[in-house]
């Protein structure tokens, strides 16, 4: 796997099992993410799609899956206007505050 050209990280104050929870539940991603829900087994080598009834959606492929602490995912373009394509990695680990400081 090649060097990725942009990381990004994103600390949030919640239990790994709730972050997945929000991830991975369409019910969840719909109320905010836009109205996009998303919906897959979540195993590896499974698709997954967002959908939206009125919006172009991203889908991909489950690279990694390991409830709750580890989800990667192919993005593949969702319209002609977004010719991005990747992976993405969600590493989700449990810290303490004392971790913070």
């Amino acid at each position: 796997m090649s060097k990725p050209e942009f990381v990004y990280t994103t600390y949030i104050e919640t239990s790994a099992e709730k972050l997945w929870h929000a991830l991975t539940d369409g019910d969840f991603t719909e109320r905010y993410w836009f109205g996009h829900r998303v919906a897959s087994d979540w195993k590896v080598g499974s698709p997954y799609r967002f959908t939206h009834p009125d919006r172009p959606s991203p889908k991909g492929k489950v690279l990694i899956s390991n409830p709750p602490r580890q989800l990667a995912y192919t993005w593949e373009a969702c319209s002609d206007d977004l010719k991005h394509e990747g992976n993405l990695t969600r590493d989700l680990r449990s810290r303490t505050a004392r971790q913070y400081r």
